[in-house]
């Protein structure tokens, strides 16, 4: 019996693998220096006179994309960017207070009682939504919201015990 769960599980393992379906993405922390030119201008344009905190390489198949980090005011915004400097995404921490009126009165509606820990602007595929974060009940509780206030997505996940 053994024998057959073994082969099925090297069965299934080749099947996801020749499926692309286990394809892992390789994120490795660089320089600015260590990135190419097109993507070094996006950076510094975008950060302008902020200091880069970060800079991630990652590297899924033959597609390498790159994430930048920085603080503006206190709030983390981090871009990803193509290979040839293209601005793919833009993540922006922003105040509840900054956030549109109807997605703040879904944050606020949606917390309930609970302090909003985050909200984030994001533009991706020229769209932006938003995100908030709060905690309540022992979970980290996540909302994705349209620009309208409508919620797209929710998620709980068990509190990160070294989270502030």
């Amino acid at each position: 019996m053994n024998a057959r769960w073994i082969l099925l599980s090297v069965a299934v393992c080749s099947l996801l693998l020749s499926s692309g379906a286990c394809v892992n993405a390789k994120e490795v922390q660089v320089t600015i220096d260590q990135v190419p030119q097109a993507v070094r201008d996006a950076i510094l344009k975008e950060a302008g006179e902020a200091k880069i905190d970060e800079i991630e390489k990652e590297t899924k198949g033959d597609k390498v994309t790159y994430e930048a980090e920085w603080k503006v005011d206190g709030k983390e915004i981090e871009i990803k960017l193509a290979e040839d400097g293209t601005v793919l995404a833009r993540e922006q921490e922003i105040t509840l207070e900054q956030a549109p009126q109807a997605v703040r009165e879904a944050i606020l509606k949606a917390a309930g009682d609970n302090k909003v820990k985050e909200v984030s602007r994001i533009t991706r595929g020229g769209k932006t939504f938003f995100e908030a974060e709060w905690k309540a009940d022992g979970k980290e509780i996540e909302i994705k919201l349209a620009e309208d206030g409508t919620i797209l997505k929710k998620q709980a996940e068990a509190e990160d015990k070294d989270d502030d």
